[in-house]
């Protein structure tokens, strides 16, 4: 397995080019409903209508929020609409994925209520199941950076780095991060390929920034 899908496999179907490239089958765009006072009109994405509103004819148009947002019922945060969330909906250890195109992902991970030992001792757990992880494919140059406290907008912890060479030759980097916040514990697990790295750490700055306990 290419170890750009780390954690989850990613498998993207594609229809093989034709003999005119311009033929290239592509997806329709999305149309939404807007309905104001009773009145509805179909919209495309940034497409403007005109809409009589109270005698007045004004004009409108919708569009997906750059930014979304996302809640259980322990933590929420805000995520970049170009990734894609899977919630698994666990009673324990509930987690929930975000995957790029790239590759990239995101995986936030519930813990409970937040105990008097810290963060810490989790972060040693994870790293060390990861590298179990890593290690039972093909891993070169596995390293460990020392653990660093992190403190962020609505939580804090402490993080780590995993970095190795797969059975591809890409550098892969995990950077673990176990976090409180309103006595609650969760962890988010950043995994990207390096050449990745430019648009991986935006994308999971978005999260980090507004991630914390309800």
């Amino acid at each position: 397995m290419n170890a750009r899908s780390l954690l989850f496999l990613v498998v993207f179907f594609g229809l093989g080019a034709g003999v005119l490239a311009a033929a290239e089958p592509q997806a329709p765009p999305l149309v939404y409903e807007l309905t104001v006072d009773g009145q509805t009109v179909d919209l495309k994405e940034s497409e403007a209508v005109e809409i009589a509103v109270g005698g007045k004819s004004v004009r409108a148009t919708v569009r997906l929020k750059p930014i979304q947002h996302y809640a259980t019922e322990a933590v929420e945060f805000d995520y970049d609409k170009s990734l894609s969330l899977r919630d698994d909906f666990q009673k324990e250890n509930r987690a929930v994925t975000l995957v790029h195109g790239s590759g990239a992902s995101l995986v936030i991970t519930e813990f409970g209520e937040a105990g008097p030992e810290g963060p810490k001792p989790l972060l040693a757990r994870l790293a060390e199941q990861m590298e179990t992880r890593f290690k039972r494919g093909v891993c070169k140059d596995l390293k460990k950076s020392f653990d660093e406290p992190v403190q962020l907008r609505r939580a804090s912890g402490f993080a780590t780095t995993l970095t190795y060479t797969d059975e591809d030759d890409d550098a892969q980097t995990c950077r673990i991060y176990a976090l409180d916040s309103k006595r609650k514990r969760f962890s988010v697990v950043v995994q990207f390929v390096a050449e990745d790295k430019d648009t991986a750490e935006p994308l999971a700055r978005i999260t980090l920034s507004s991630i914390g306990a309800k």
